[in-house]
């Protein structure tokens, strides 16, 4: 099974369509998952990403073997990955807020870190 094979294969198993898997792993458009299931490989720098978009191992895209080990890194590496992404998320919306919310954003988080 080819690389694009394997996208295809997992892209369906999640039920996305080439435009979901295509805004996940940062293309424009479908056509570029197109091409790339169409193909017999992936650029590399992409290939973590279709991973992580995936739920997949960068080591089963490739058609290589994977440990237990790998699997327990790469869920790792997934789960830093969301957090980055909801945390560039929220620096961004504190980042638009007025002064004025940023003080009772800032106040509200206290609120929430301490005992009551």
């Amino acid at each position: 099974m080819t690389v694009g094979e394997r996208i295809k294969q997992k892209r369906l198993e999640l039920n996305l369509s080439q435009d979901e898997l295509a805004r996940k792993v940062g293309y424009k458009s479908r056509s570029s998952i197109q091409k790339i299931e169409c193909a017999r490989n992936l650029p590399l720098p992409k290939v973590e990403k279709m991973a992580i978009a995936l739920g997949c191992t960068p080591s089963y895209l490739m058609g290589w073997e994977d440990s237990e080990e790998i699997k327990v890194i790469h869920d790792k590496l997934v789960d830093a990955y969301v957090l980055r992404e909801k945390q560039i998320k929220l620096m961004k919306i504190y980042d638009n807020l007025s002064p004025e919310k940023k003080a009772l954003f800032e106040s509200y988080l206290m609120y929430l870190q301490s005992d009551f």
